[in-house]
């Protein structure tokens, strides 16, 4: 394409007038929750917070402690 006198943004030659098949949208599902729910509700604050740390890699444990 050449340069446009004024600018440096191109030119088209000639403007597509072709339409172009394109393929369907593709649909993706809702969104669902971000966490699976337990089965029961953590009996104590030490129950809930061990579930939590369980979550984790053990990579990133020893990160967390580490740092």
């Amino acid at each position: 394409m050449p340069l446009n006198p004024r600018g440096s943004l191109p030119t088209p030659l000639s403007a597509p007038n072709q339409s172009v098949d394109r393929p369907a949208a593709v649909t993706l599902p809702a969104a669902g929750p971000l966490a699976v729910p337990t089965a029961e509700p953590p009996r104590s604050w030490w129950e809930g917070l061990r579930r939590w740390w369980a979550e984790f890699s053990l990579q990133t444990k020893l990160l967390a402690v580490a740092t």
